[in-house]
């Protein structure tokens, strides 16, 4: 839930815009942003009639700062990757859905679930994320990059594989 709306987009575009001003291309061989798989489906006419607009707020934000690091690049013909992940877990984790899931048993609270769990997702776990980001610091790939496993699983299986008590999804 965004609390305030200055804040987010001085942390999102703003703050991007003034570092690729401060940038001298001269110096560097390659961008790499990291995007979100969010973007997908973030441009809808029905925008305002959904229930998770800050979903679609934040895809179509993740979208603008794509084109910005095209933009830039292009322009100074530098080398970009824009790199879309899907749903990352691992250690340490506390935003993800898995780590919610996972911690609904370990502190015994609720957690709202969208669409009766039948959300499907693509994840990736962060050893495995880190292992692409060295690979692409590696070789001259440019462009866009989707970083998933390549197959999507339903929350609501999720929650039935590890037999979860129910009444605690909302």
């Amino acid at each position: 839930q965004i609390k305030e709306y200055s804040y987010f987009f001085e942390k999102t575009t703003s703050d991007l815009s003034k570092m690729l001003d401060s940038i001298n291309p001269k110096k560097i061989n390659k961008l790499i942003y990291t995007s979100s798989s969010s973007i997908y489906g973030s441009i809808d006419k029905n925008i305002l009639l959904e229930d998770n607009f800050n979903r679609k707020l934040y895809g179509s934000v993740k979208l603008t700062c794509e084109r910005l690091i095209q933009n830039f690049s292009t322009k100074n013909k530098l080398n970009f990757v824009i790199a879309r992940i899907f749903n990352m877990y691992g250690e340490g984790d506390n935003t993800s859905i898995i780590s919610k899931i996972l911690n609904i048993k370990k502190y015994k609270k609720k957690l709202r679930i969208n669409n009766y769990g039948q959300s499907v997702r693509d994840f990736v776990f962060v050893d495995d994320v880190a292992k692409i980001y060295k690979n692409l610091l590696k070789n001259s790939h440019s462009g866009n990059i989707d970083i998933g496993n390549g197959y999507g699983v339903k929350i609501k299986d999720i929650i039935d594989n590890l037999s979860l008590n129910k009444k605690q999804f909302i």
